[in-house]
């Protein structure tokens, strides 16, 4: 370490260091002082994070309803053995914190918007084990209100982004799911540390769950009239965009979900058929993939495996990779878990950290 500090410019130990894992880095940052402060500079953790971007995400997050617990799995230290696959869970604990989990609403650059039993939000990194509260929005909701969740980051005015759906059923109109009295949104900058609403979008809709790409939060969005799209809020203009879907869907089924797997938007509905936007915003792009299992199965597509290879989660508890060229499966023993498992997010392993966020550092 001696010799490394003496005998290397400085621009050439972060070059170095921003190659390594971040739990690696974690540990550099213990030998020294010196190694804390420049492993922990701003310019260091935004390089690091740009690399990371240019690998594919291999580490999941889980969520045990019954325990109340969140788990982490890195499919990178995945072990080998005579043709098995097995990998180790993480519980992922907190220090002065010990709650209940109840869902993952997003991930973002390693961050992921969490909730606990008690509706308490944080912004958290599985990582660094880093943990953020987020104050309540102001506002006063009665019964019969519907909220739905978005998170991502604005490079813009580099601000990471809590987006709210709300959206309040009439007391009427509870048998009617598309029927709605007044729908809006509430945006919280983790920069600012404060909540401000922005104007309710141009349609009634019920919205299913974001996913975050291009700077925008994306929903699939049901109208009343049975008509459905994809719907975008760009968070640095805070305007609602339109994403084709494809042709053959006039009406996608309420079952369809949204997932993004390495810089890529897909839409896959439990069943075997899963479409891929080859070219975003591009209607023509959408590609259609069939995953050769049965078809009573549940899947949910969770990443991307090398360049031919899915990983994929059947009936909530059995993992395994998908080869899409050759049809095959491989199953992966995930160790330490309970059987029936919700996974929620794919996410890549970084340094950054919700509590770096702020005005006064940034500047």
């Amino acid at each position: 370490m001696c010799n490394m500090e003496r005998e290397l410019p400085e621009e050439i130990k972060l070059d170095i260091f921003s190659r390594l894992p971040p739990k690696s880095i974690g540990r550099c940052r213990c030998l020294s002082k010196q190694w804390r402060a420049l492993l922990s500079q701003t310019n260091f953790i935004e390089t690091h994070l740009h690399l990371s971007k240019t690998h594919r995400e291999k580490s999941l997050i889980i969520v045990s309803i019954r325990l109340g617990a969140l788990f982490s799995v890195s499919l990178s230290n995945a072990h080998h053995v005579f043709g098995e696959i097995t990998v180790s869970a993480s519980k992922l604990s907190f220090a002065d914190r010990p709650h209940s989990w109840n869902a993952v609403y997003g991930s973002c650059n390693g961050l992921l918007l969490v909730d606990d039993a008690e509706h308490n939000m944080f912004v958290l990194n599985p990582t660094t084990r880093e943990i953020r509260g987020v104050p309540s929005w102001p506002l006063d909701l009665e019964d019969g209100n519907n909220f739905k969740y978005g998170f991502g980051y604005d490079s813009i005015s580099d601000d990471y982004n809590i987006v709210v759906h709300v959206c309040h059923f009439e007391d009427e109109c509870e048998c009617e799911p598309y029927c709605t009295h007044e729908a809006f949104f509430y945006v919280y900058s983790l920069k600012n540390g404060t909540w401000k609403r922005v104007r309710s979008h141009p349609f009634d809709a019920d919205v299913g769950s974001a996913v975050f790409l291009n700077g925008r939060v994306h929903w699939l969005a049901h109208w009343g009239d049975s008509t459905s799209a994809i719907v975008a809020f760009d968070l640095a203009d805070e305007e609602f965009h339109y994403v084709p879907h494809h042709r053959s869907y006039d009406r996608i089924s309420m079952d369809y979900r949204l997932v993004v797997l390495y810089r890529r938007l897909w839409m896959f509905n439990g069943r075997r058929y899963v479409r891929v936007m080859m070219k975003y915003s591009v209607e023509e792009s959408w590609n259609k993939l069939t995953i050769n299992v049965h078809e009573r199965v549940h899947i949910q597509p969770l990443c991307l495996w090398g360049q031919e290879e899915m990983v994929l989660c059947i009936d909530f508890s059995q993992f395994v990779i998908y080869n899409l060229k050759e049809g095959t499966l491989k199953y992966i023993a995930v160790q330490g878990i309970p059987r029936y498992v919700c996974v929620r997010a794919s996410y890549p392993e970084t340094l950054v950290s919700p509590n770096g966020i702020t005005t006064t550092e940034r500047g």
